[in-house]
């Protein structure tokens, strides 16, 4: 009796699949729907009844089927370029758990330069089901016996995505004051925040694009805000748009600055000099910045022109968090060496207080995120 059960369940192994709400391509931040249907019309095995009397098999009854699921997931990894598991709450956030014939799924995608790729490919993501149907005999010759479960043979569904990976802005914002303020501490100083952007970014003067691009960004990754590292980006995105609104002047340059001075945060007036509203240029006066970019992003600060070195100088680096937090400038050397965004490449030469003296800044480029070497 068990053995014909036991066959109908391994059948009805044959109609399941999977089912998804999106199609072969997910968007980044885009929810994952996907489901183990069975093609049969109604889930449900057959059993015999014996009657004690005359010991025939006279009805036959029908016993619902449970579907149980466990997920899994395989995606591409650039650095052993090949396809590794997925890991929970690190690399995707599955709303409903990896156990159960539905679920919900947000995948953490690949982090792209904003314009640095001239098409976006997606990465592979495989996702397997692996299912077994049970029934549950309840009608016993011997009522003493304890209901007995039948289980069907494994099966593994496969189900093949692309995730595209997600475009974040290089973008260094330099602010006049410590903690991003908009005003001095007499509330009577107007702040400032100078927004650098590298050459090929299309940002450029586009301030509504820019606050636009920063808001998408905050509403794709706020579903992946258990992962690793994407609190804190989130946490540190929401500082930036806040600390940048709040702003008297703001000014958005691309490229290289070598030298501060020529970059003025006040339109100058073309004939006479207006006291009342005085020029200011960030030359020597930048007290806190934010860094935003893909992971491995670094930027070269330096208190002289040109990008000289002499007179102190440190690099900013974003690491998984994608976003790097550096509140006062205002500090000594070794304070400023010891914040896990910043390495010092040289002190300031003034009683080794690297104060807020920068006067230029410079895009050198990519890295993995290293340990600081040891302060020169």
């Amino acid at each position: 009796m068990l053995f014909g059960v036991l066959e109908q369940l391994n059948a009805l192994t044959d109609t399941l699949r999977i089912v998804s709400n999106v199609p072969t391509t997910i968007q980044p931040g885009q929810r994952v729907e996907l489901q183990v249907l069975s093609g049969a019309p109604d889930l449900f095995v057959t059993e015999p009844i014996l009657d004690v009397a005359t010991e025939l098999l006279k009805l036959v009854t029908q016993i619902p089927v449970e579907i149980q699921v466990r997920w899994s997931v395989k995606g591409w990894s650039e650095i052993e370029e090949k396809m590794i598991d997925l890991v929970p709450g690190v690399d995707f956030v599955a709303t409903d758990g990896i156990e159960g014939p539905s679920s919900a799924f947000f995948f953490k995608p690949l982090f792209y330069e904003l314009g640095a790729a001239p098409v976006l490919m997606p990465t592979p993501l495989e996702i397997t089901a692996e299912v077994t149907l049970h029934a549950w005999l309840t009608y016993k010759k011997d009522e003493n016996l304890p209901i007995q479960e039948v289980v069907s043979e494994k099966v593994v569904l496969p189900l093949s995505l692309g995730l595209l990976p997600l475009e974040i802005p290089t973008l260094l914002a330099l602010f006049r004051f410590d903690n991003y303020r908009s005003l001095g501490k007499n509330d009577l100083e107007p702040g400032f925040v100078l927004m650098v952007v590298p050459d090929n970014s299309y940002l450029q003067d586009l301030t509504e694009v820019m606050n636009g691009l920063l808001a998408r960004l905050d509403e794709v990754m706020g579903p992946l805000r258990a992962l690793a590292g994407i609190a804190a980006f989130l946490t540190g995105l929401t500082i930036l748009r806040h600390a940048v609104s709040a702003q008297p002047m703001l000014r958005i340059r691309s490229g290289d600055i070598p030298n501060l001075s020529d970059i003025h945060m006040r339109v100058e007036k073309r004939f006479g000099i207006d006291r009342l509203n005085p020029d200011l240029r960030p030359h020597d006066r930048v007290s806190s910045l934010i860094l935003l970019a893909a992971p491995g992003r670094i930027v070269g600060c330096y208190n002289n022109e040109k990008f000289k070195q002499d007179e102190g100088a440190f690099t900013v680096e974003t690491g998984d968090e994608m976003i790097a937090l550096v509140r006062n400038l205002a500090i000594s050397s070794e304070e400023l060496h010891a914040h896990p965004n910043v390495v010092v490449l040289k002190p300031n030469n003034d009683d080794n207080a690297f104060d807020d003296s920068m006067s230029s800044v410079k895009f050198l480029g990519w890295a993995p995120t290293p340990p600081p070497p040891p302060l020169p």
